[in-house]
């Protein structure tokens, strides 16, 4: 793995705690990631923070950590509206915690990172595969692709159009 996608790695991990620390408890994200950011595993048990690797932070790791919570924290309703579209099986609120924070991460990057969508899709599956229940990965990966699917779908009729 290369230093960029390291560091966007452990910056989607930092995001992921802080967005279901905010999201869990209602702390202030600009808190949340300062304490994250000064001791990643601090307020875990000893159980749960043997399940979060040794994070190496530094400068591009703060940078895309920042980015991506206050984007996401910013565009909350609109990730939202798109995974209630393509999760029609599920209120939002009855997805776990951890599957909808990974989701609204992986589009958010998707949106307006303008991150590639294998990367953001594959990334968004690891972060399943570590940190949450063993069907989520399919779940997530399946939301993903139907976005991306309608996504592509949608560019093809703009482009005929011109």
């Amino acid at each position: 793995m290369s230093g960029l996608a390291k560091s966007r790695r452990t910056a989607r991990i930092i995001a992921l705690q802080v967005l279901y620390e905010v999201e869990t408890t209602r702390h202030r994200g600009g808190e949340a990631l300062t304490r994250r950011l000064a001791d990643p595993v601090a307020d875990f048990d000893e159980a749960l923070a043997d399940q979060f690797p040794t994070l190496e932070i530094d400068d591009e790791v703060r940078h895309y950590a920042s980015a991506l919570i206050s984007t996401a924290i910013t565009h909350i309703a609109a990730l939202d509206k798109t995974i209630l579209q393509y999760a029609t099986q599920f209120p939002i609120n009855d997805l776990p915690t951890i599957d909808r924070t990974i989701l609204r991460i992986a589009l958010c990057e998707i949106e307006y990172q303008k991150t590639p969508f294998k990367v953001a899709v594959n990334e968004a599956v690891e972060l399943a595969k570590q940190y949450s229940a063993d069907n989520s990965p399919k779940f997530i990966n399946g939301v993903l692709a139907s976005f991306i699917k309608n996504q592509a779908s949608v560019a093809k009729a703009q482009a005929s159009l011109k």
